[in-house]
């Protein structure tokens, strides 16, 4: 992602939240009946784990009050690249360029956008305008996600 925002920038402008760890989508829920109700649990057991660095993320670096009007989101997500992808002499010619591999970018965003609510957005439905990708992460990069959240008016109700 070749946009870059300050954190001292402006809120209208945006503000970049940088997220370590390793995404994970946001899948089907398994349901299963204990004393009598309904207990839905995530299939995918590292969506825990990815949504908890996105909220660890937004508890360091977000210093405003939680969002309740229309914003557009950015995230540029990033996967570690897997050995096999390596030689002695670095990458390999044969690597792929691009992360077409699973998971599921639209399952991954909706982990996501989850873990914004309540930290970020007074809920993830204020989300108007969306940009987003995949990628390998760079030699020096850690995988993770870059967020880009731009408000497009004054806060209140939308």
């Amino acid at each position: 992602m070749s946009e870059v925002i300050n954190h001292s920038q402006d809120l209208r402008a945006g503000l970049l939240i940088e997220v370590i760890g390793t995404p994970a989508p946001q899948g089907s829920k398994r349901a299963y009946v204990r004393g009598g109700r309904a207990v839905l649990v995530e299939s995918s057991p590292a969506v825990r784990t990815w949504r908890e660095d996105v909220r660890a993320a937004c508890r360091e670096q977000w210093r405003h009050n939680v969002l309740t009007g229309p914003v557009h989101i950015a995230v540029a997500f990033r996967w570690r690249r897997p050995r096999g992808h390596y030689g002695r002499r670095g990458l390999l010619p044969s690597a792929p360029e691009h992360k077409v591999t699973a998971p599921d970018l639209d399952k991954v965003l909706r982990a996501t956008l989850d873990a914004l609510t309540g930290q970020v957005l007074a809920d993830d439905s204020l989300v108007v305008a969306v940009r987003t990708g995949k990628a390998w992460a760079g030699v020096d990069e850690l995988p993770g996600a870059t967020i880009v959240i731009t408000p497009l008016h004054d806060g209140g109700e939308g």
